[in-house]
Order: C-alpha cells, then sequence, then structure tokens
C-alpha cells in the first residue's frame, strides 16, 4: 500500500488508494502554504508535501485502512493528522 515518490523526496513512502477509493495529494512550495484534506470512506489515501516556509499541514480521515502523510521540510511547520476507525496508518516527517 506504499510507493516511493520520484523528484526531491525519493527516499520518502507515500500513501496510495486502494482501486475505487481516493488518493488525495497536496504539494506546495514556499511562504504562507496551509494544506488540508479531509476523507471518509475506506481505503484512502492522502499525502500534504510542503517546502519552505510557513507550512501547517492538516488530513482528517475516517473509515478503515487509511493511510496519511504530511512531509514538511523547513520554516513553520505544524503537522496534524486525524483518522477514525480502524486499521489507518500514518506518518508525520518535519525537517529544519
Amino acid at each position: 500500500m506504499t510507493e516511493t515518490l520520484l523528484a526531491d523526496f525519493s527516499s520518502y513512502v507515500l500513501p496510495t488508494a486502494q482501486p475505487g477509493a481516493s488518493l488525495a495529494t497536496i504539494l506546495q512550495s514556499g511562504s504562507g502554504n496551509l494544506g488540508g484534506i479531509l476523507q471518509t470512506g475506506d481505503a484512502n489515501g492522502a499525502l500534504v508535501s510542503q517546502t519552505g516556509d510557513y507550512n501547517s499541514g492538516h488530513v482528517r480521515q475516517s473509515g478503515t485502512f487509511n493511510s496519511a502523510a504530511v512531509y514538511q521540510m523547513g520554516n513553520g511547520r505544524s503537522g496534524a493528522i486525524s483518522q477514525s476507525g480502524s486499521g489507518n496508518r500514518a506518518l508525520i516527517y518535519q525537517s529544519r
């Protein structure tokens, strides 16, 4: 249920969605940032990736077997993943 993102984050693992489910992605670079993803249902995937400046993140999922990741590189950072249900997975990675 994971795949590797190519490009700048080649060594990080990302969530994927099962067939028929949703995969939501927010990629942000620089300045004010914020983000946010809300998903309901089963086997969904969510990714928030933020590089530089004020950051924030957020993911909210309800259902089973969902996966979420928030990657934040530099500056303000914050994170926040909320999941309800069973079999869910989450990862927050933050660097300076």
